[in-house]
């Protein structure tokens, strides 16, 4: 009867290592690619730095690959080249190293030491990364060694490094929320384990790490197995255990089937059972873990003691305890208890010393704080006795300073009248362009009047004479000549008639407020008036006067005196340039002013407007003076030529009086182009 159990372990055990046999092959295959090249990387290093970061790289691969025996070798030739160079950093990577290898072998009293050694240097250093990942295995160690309370007091000091993504690894998070699901699991809080296994995985949907994700599937199968949905719950082993399975990762093989045979254990499914705890011993036995071993092993015995098959029951009873002995005997207990308490010693001393810097800080603060009151005390003090003995001076000044305020008040006052003056001159001197066009244009069709009136008169006498003679035919002849020349006297005179009338238009809308004006027909006069008056000033002045209308522009709304003595401003500044140039230019020059309207359509942000574009080829603005061109009273023309009023004034006009706007391009020598803008 005893040997049935016995032949049936054999069965499952062989069935086990076969399983492995199958993985193992693979997964070398996969592996041992790549170790030549390593290994040459480490004998052809030249210096140390070059030997460590190759050799660094040797022992990622023998850790991934699970020979663990030749990880723990070159992590110990890791810590010896850091310990050479004297580097802290480097001795943080070869410690934490030789805490892996330990933890790996379940020698949790070495892997804490270690970790502990680093993890003191990377608080010298402050170093996010390493502490992270330094608090979170050490969490690990705690929980597989069943001291959960104490796991999460790593894991919550790992948690608070998690905000600074630009030095935690991606990955990171992932393991620090696994680690809280299963220490909570471990004791009993369902609903936190759930919790973070649901944070776990939504950083694994950000960055899939299959290794992580094995952890976190059976994690979930555990937590909903608590929460009673059991279907889930297998589900979620399966996943785990067959994910493992692919990626042939042993470590976690051994774990995911151990947690689904616990699963099947509570649920009395006792085949399942045998068939999976075998898989997990064997994975636990071929990856040299310890702590498996014991897990699998103890798993194994409560299924046959269960069945009470007591020879298979003995067996895998002695294999859990000559396991355990090496896991948890009581010298490594009662060491990692010591390293625990030191450590909890050398928190406690850090915070004190912590608290003691704070404190100091304090009081060099308040010792500061006592110090700037003083020294502001004493320059309030000072402050008052300069302010007695200025309000004192002040009091002797204000006697000396009304006496210069009256002063000032009546240069004032004869600046203001100075200044009226000097705006009515440059009123006046505009009246003085446009009188010179109007006599101008009225004095073409006085001309043609007086010269048909003449010949009017010098043709009735002829007719008298044609009529005295008694050629009828000829006095006829002579009198419809007569009428002819009457219909030019006629026409004449009604063009001189249209000039006054527009002027004495002119003349009333200076009473009147804004009202619609015809843009294109005020510029027009404009410009011809101003021609007229530039050529009575110098019969020897001539130019091109090109001008382009756009018909979309109609009557604006504006002060038509106003805009027209702006316009005049402008065409006479522009006539004045291009005679400047004249003088000094060649025979090829050829003065030219042109004058263009373009309509602006609205925009969605704004209303429609009107362009007025006033452009010379004369002598241009240099940039020194065009910041001035808009202050009143100054003028580059000569002495008695200007009073530096006329763009001051016409900028207030268009700017204030029109809500619309001026300015200039311009290049020294070779143009000057005013635009006006107009809201339309």
């Amino acid at each position: 009867m005893c040997e049935i159990p016995l032949i049936k372990n054999i069965l499952f055990r062989i069935t086990g290592y076969l399983f492995l046999l199958t993985i193992l092959p693979l997964q070398a295959f996969c592996q041992t690619e790549d170790l030549p090249v390593l290994k040459a990387k480490v004998r052809k290093a030249t210096g140390e730095m070059e030997r460590f970061e190759a050799s660094r790289q040797l022992a990622n691969y023998y850790r991934a690959s699970g020979d663990i025996e030749a990880y723990g070798a070159v992590s110990q030739e890791l810590l010896g080249i850091a310990q050479t160079l004297n580097n802290d950093s480097l001795l943080v990577i070869s410690y934490g190293n030789l805490g892996n290898y330990f933890a790996n072998k379940s020698d949790f009293h070495s892997s804490l030491a270690y970790y502990l050694k680093a993890l003191r240097m990377a608080e010298k250093s402050r170093d996010a990364e390493k502490l992270c990942k330094l608090y979170n295995n050490i969490a690990d160690q705690y929980r597989s060694l069943k001291d959960h309370q104490q796991a999460i007091v790593y894991l919550r000091k790992a948690q608070a490094l998690l905000s600074q993504a630009s030095v935690v690894t991606p990955t990171m998070p992932q393991y620090v929320y696994i680690n809280f699901c299963e220490s909570f699991l471990g004791l009993g809080n369902s609903d936190s384990a759930l919790k973070y296994i649901q944070l776990a995985d939504t950083e694994l949907q950000k960055n899939k790490n299959d290794q992580a994700y094995i952890n976190a599937l059976y994690d979930f199968g555990q937590v909903y197995d608590r929460l009673d949905s059991l279907r889930l719950a297998e589900q979620y082993f399966k996943r785990s255990i067959a994910l493992a399975d692919s990626i042939q990762d042993l470590y976690n093989f051994a774990d995911a089937t151990r947690y689904y045979s616990l699963f099947l254990l509570e649920h009395k499914r006792y085949d399942d059972v045998q068939r999976y705890a075998q898989l997990s011993l064997s994975a636990a036995q071929s990856s040299g873990n310890n702590l498996g071993i014991v897990n699998a092993a103890a798993l194994l015995y409560d299924t046959y003691v269960e069945l009470n098959q007591t020879d298979s029951a003995f067996y895998y009873l002695a294999l859990k305890d000559r396991y355990r002995d090496t896991v948890f005997n009581e010298e490594q207990l009662s060491r990692v208890q010591q390293i625990t308490f030191s450590e909890r010693i050398r928190t406690q001393e850090v915070e004190a010393e912590r608290v003691r810097y704070q404190n100091k800080i304090r009081f060099y603060s308040l010792l500061a704080a006592i110090l700037v009151l003083m020294i502001v005390g004493l320059l309030l003090w000072r402050n008052i006795r300069y302010k007695q003995k200025s309000f004192r001076l002040l009091e002797q000044q204000k006697e000396k300073t009304d006496i210069q305020k009256a002063r000032v008040e009546k240069a004032y006052a004869e600046l203001k009248d100075t200044q009226a003056q000097l705006i009515q001159r440059e009123k006046m001197a505009s009246l003085g362009e446009l009188t010179a066009g109007i006599a101008h244009e009225i004095q073409n069709p006085l001309n043609f009047i007086n010269n048909f009136s003449d010949i009017g008169s010098e043709l009735v006498d002829e007719a008298e004479q044609e009529l005295d003679k008694g050629k009828k035919e000829n006095a006829i002849s002579l009198l419809h000549n007569l009428r002819q020349n009457l219909e030019k006297i006629h026409h004449h005179g009604k063009r001189a008639d249209s000039i006054i009338k527009n002027m004495l238009q002119h003349s009333r809308s200076a009473k009147s407020e804004m009202q619609p004006v015809d843009i294109n027909a005020l510029i027009e006069e404009y410009l011809r008036l101003s021609f007229h008056g530039m050529r009575a000033k110098d019969n020897n002045f001539n130019a091109v006067l090109e001008t382009h209308f756009d018909k979309n522009v109609e009557r604006v709304v504006a002060n038509q005196q106003d805009l027209g003595r702006v316009l005049l401003n402008l065409f006479t500044n522009a006539f004045h340039s291009v005679n400047e140039k004249k003088k000094s230019a060649g025979a090829d020059y050829h003065p030219t002013v042109s004058v263009c309207t373009n309509y602006i359509p609205p925009s969605t942000a704004g209303k429609g407007m009107v362009e007025i574009h006033v452009k010379d080829n004369g002598i241009g603005i240099s940039q020194t003076n065009l910041e001035k061109i808009y202050q009143p009273f100054f003028t580059t023309k000569s002495p008695g030529q200007g009073t530096g009023l006329g763009l001051s004034l016409s900028y207030d006009i268009i700017t204030k009086g029109h809500n619309g706007d001026l300015r200039v391009d311009t290049r020294e020598g070779e143009y000057a182009d005013f635009v006006i803008q107009l809201p339309f």
